[in-house]
């Protein structure tokens, strides 16, 4: 009974901590139907000999409704069903858009991955290496790595930092990988490895050697040789501590805060219009928001408080134009406007 609880304890935390990352990065939802397999086919392995046929389903149903009843409540009381919207449709609408540009000048997934190429072929050295000492945890993450990179084909547009769908999990099996070369290579007199261990223990220390040779010399070139070295570089003041710090000096002027950037909204403990939360340009180009719908937000909220950092709005600036909005900011990066107090 205790083991059944400690397990149930963990599957409702594997939820809880799921749930989380998706509403962070909405594109982990891609590890849900991994994890719901890996769940189902662990917990059927423990209960082959139960008498009841639906013992298998239990777990995997307990961890899938809490994921599910965790994100109703993100919705209803985070997000707000009447938002939620903002986060999908345009990326539902896009590829049947006739407004959304044509994105073959990015990369494709693999253009991203060519530097991590060392590291996913570790990862596949891991992933054999686990299956055979009986880890099935390496499934886990070789499904994580094979399911993100089918998601990110057929995505569009790919961005950098969504390779980070496979390299995390390739990184860690990677990791599996040297380690179990060097825990034969130590054991080697005493108990010699089958064939096939021994050659992917050649292998892997080939790839460890071109990860090595690619990433150290440029590692280097980072390092400051001379001492004192533990110090960095005299602090200077960047463009987004001069627009954080006029916007704290200035937070208690307006109830409402129009941003491009609402992470600087969200320092100053300052709200902006709910329907401009997420405000994007593949929201933008899609139409699914649209200049009449920012002046309408804008007028109905009337937020004293304007930065700009990626886009410039005419309906933003036809909202300011009889305000008499002034700029307070003079960096080259960003437009921080504030309407005056009325005496």
């Amino acid at each position: 009974k205790w083991h059944e609880d400690r397990r149930a304890g963990w599957l409702i935390l594997s939820s809880l901590l799921l749930a989380l990352s998706i509403l962070t990065k909405l594109f982990t939802a891609v590890l849900v139907p991994v994890w719901f397999l890996g769940i189902l086919l662990d917990s059927r392995g423990h209960n082959l000999h139960s008498k009841g046929r639906l013992a298998g389903w239990k777990p995997p149903v307990l961890w899938l409704s809490v994921l599910v009843a965790l994100g109703g409540l993100v919705v209803r009381w985070l997000v707000g069903p009447q938002n939620l919207g903002q986060l999908i449709d345009a990326h539902l609408v896009a590829s049947s858009t006739n407004g959304f540009p044509n994105w073959s000048h990015l990369f494709s997934i693999g253009g991203y991955l060519g530097p991590s190429l060392p590291i996913l072929f570790l990862a596949v050295v891991g992933t054999y290496r686990g299956i055979v000492s009986s880890n099935r945890i390496v499934l886990y993450l070789a499904g994580w790595m094979v399911g993100g990179g089918l998601f990110l084909i057929l995505n569009r547009p790919t961005w950098y930092h969504h390779q980070l769908l496979i390299t995390v999990p390739a990184a860690i099996l990677a990791a599996i990988a040297v380690a179990s070369a060097l825990r034969d290579l130590v054991s080697w007199r005493r108990r010699p490895p089958a064939p096939l261990d021994r050659l992917s223990i050649a292998v892997t220390l080939v790839l460890l050697a071109t990860v090595l040779l690619r990433r150290v010399p440029d590692t280097l070139e980072t390092l400051d040789l001379t001492l004192p070295n533990l110090g960095g570089p005299p602090p200077m003041v960047s463009e987004e501590q001069e627009i954080l710090a006029l916007m704290w000096n200035h937070a208690a002027e307006t109830d409402w805060v129009y941003t491009d950037r609402p992470i600087f909204a969200f320092a100053i403990g300052r709200p902006v219009p709910p329907k401009l939360a997420v405000l994007t340009e593949k929201r933008l180009v899609t139409g699914n928001l649209t200049g009449s719908q920012i002046l309408s937000e804008l007028e109905t909220y009337s937020p004293r408080m304007i930065l700009e950092g990626q886009f410039d709005i005419p309906a933003v600036d036809e909202y300011m134009f009889t305000r008499n909005f002034a700029r307070l900011d003079s960096t080259v990066g960003y437009r921080l406007y504030l309407k005056p107090s009325v005496p």
